[in-house]
């Protein structure tokens, strides 16, 4: 395995698992090459703070670091999982809680199982919300944090020993990419636009990193732009607002929140929300669907907050928060107008990157031919469509549940019934349907500035928090399984 890992990198330095003509003339390969290759992967980079941009591109300019990091990376997660797999999966969670913020299972282990003053005393810089945890957990899961911990050390010294060749600078630069987990996840996933990156960093560094620049002031342009868009349209549209609302607060409570703490408004503006990240080596709970970094609180999935003088839009809604929408039909029986007013806004904007249309644009990949002919049709009848299509798959679930040695398909069920769903329009045909899931691109994650130093955490006034500036997509949550639907999304459950 080792020796596979080694000529994997040693293909990837020299470019010879991929095509020649990505390499411009004379070897060289230019940033418009790049830009056409994925330009979704390189706006989602540019997104990035210029420093860790420039991390990024010094990493990029030995990507079998990248190779190694990715190989060190399985082993260590396999081996945490292992480790969490004997316990029941809040208590999972529990740890899964306490290993995002940085040196805290340590402090809990280190010179053995300490009194609960001790534990409180180590608490004090860090946040409330982790509190009650770290202080049962400190105690009655004490040997599983030792354990953890000493991966931690085994995850630390093979990082150490895959970057001890390298100059300093690119020894730095990848330790920053571990403190971004989502962004080395991009980088390994995709590694010709990373050995491209590189080569042409190598060539020309200012150039590249000017381009970078540039895009990276257009899209908080762009951003700024684009939320202003989607606020004027859900106050064009009442109906679909209110829709909006409702069904941000059935999302909110699917993740545990109370009404008393969905009802709350904030009463000042903080510039900043630091959500700390699942650490890179343990990737994220195997339990979603889709590598999920960043816990956020529920109304950043939302896209918006109910501030002191009413509702604040900080950006679109979420990837999770349109993934759990749209892809549990019932929600459109439901939010008949909200999914409408989501649809026809994607129609209008399909050049923009957001969380919101990539959740869209993967619900209608994974539903090609499965919805009625001319269901998305933009005619005055859609909300209709919408409302009917969700009606019609409740009907079903409940048939199904009451008759599990006889379960139909959607199809099936709407043959028999097509007269109590008159709006709906024509099924075509099984047969001549096309293979529905094409594999969506992930959406990328920007996080929060991540602290130089061991971070100091001053205890939050929840949930008196706005989020940063720049748009920060998200990954999908998964759902439970419905027969014929995709998983339903729940954080953490």
């Amino acid at each position: 395995m080792k020796k596979v890992i080694l000529f994997f990198a040693f293909a990837v330095s020299f470019g010879i698992f991929f095509p020649g003509d990505v390499f411009g003339q004379g070897g060289k390969v230019s940033f418009e090459q790049i830009f056409r290759e994925d330009s979704a992967t390189v706006n989602a980079l540019a997104l990035y703070p210029d420093s860790v941009r420039n991390s990024m591109l010094e990493v990029c300019r030995y990507p079998e670091i990248l190779v190694k990091m990715e190989a060190l990376q399985k082993s260590i997660a396999a081996s945490f999982k292992e480790k969490m797999t004997p316990y029941p999966r809040d208590e999972q969670q529990k740890v899964w809680d306490i290993v995002r913020y940085p040196g805290l299972a340590e402090k809990l282990v280190n010179g053995g199982k300490k009194s609960n003053n001790e534990i409180e005393a180590i608490l004090e810089n860090y946040p409330e919300e982790i509190h009650k945890t770290a202080q049962d957990y400190g105690r009655s899961h004490y040997d599983l944090l030792q354990q953890i911990t000493e991966l931690n050390r085994k995850s630390d010294a093979g990082f150490n020993e895959i970057v001890k060749p390298y100059p300093a600078s690119a020894r730095k630069a990848a330790q920053e990419m571990v403190k971004y987990p989502e962004l080395a996840s991009i980088l390994t996933d995709n590694m010709k636009l990373a050995v491209m990156l590189g080569d042409a960093y190598k060539t020309e560094p200012q150039s590249i990193k000017h381009k970078l620049d540039s895009l990276n002031i257009e899209a908080v342009r762009q951003n700024a732009k684009n939320v202003e868009d989607w606020k004027n349209s859900l106050e064009k549209n009442p109906e679909a607002k209110k829709e909006f609302e409702e069904s941000a607060k059935s999302y909110a409570k699917e993740q545990g929140y109370s009404d008393e703490t969905l009802v709350i408004h904030e009463t000042r503006i903080v510039t900043e929300y630091i959500c700390y990240p699942y650490p890179y080596w343990y990737g994220s709970p195997w339990w979603w669907d889709y590598p999920y970094w960043y816990p956020y609180p529920y109304w950043y999935d939302w896209g918006y907050y109910y501030g002191p003088y009413g509702i604040v839009y900080i950006g679109y809604p979420s990837f999770h928060f349109i993934h759990w929408h749209f892809h549990y039909f019932p929600h459109h029986h439901h939010y008949p107008h909200f999914s409408e007013h989501c649809y026809n806004y994607y129609e209008g904007h399909r050049r923009v990157v957001s969380g919101m249309n990539g959740g869209i644009d993967h619900w209608v990949r994974e539903s090609q031919g499965t919805l009625p002919a001319g269901f998305l049709n933009p005619d005055a009848g859609r909300v209709t469509r919408f409302k009917e299509l969700g009606k019609l798959e409740m009907d079903r679930e409940k048939y199904n549940k009451e008759n599990p040695g006889n379960t139909v398909s959607r199809e099936k069920y709407y043959e028999e019934h097509a007269k109590t769903y008159p709006n709906i329009g024509q099924v075509p045909p099984k047969e001549e349907r096309p293979k529905p899931v094409v594999k969506p691109q992930e959406p990328r994650v920007y996080p929060p500035v991540f602290p130089k130093t061991e971070p100091q955490y001053p205890k939050p006034q929840q949930p008196k928090v706005q989020p940063p500036k720049q748009p920060q997509p998200v990954q999908p949550k998964p759902k439970p399984k419905t027969p014929d639907q995709p998983k339903k999304s729940g954080r953490g459950g």
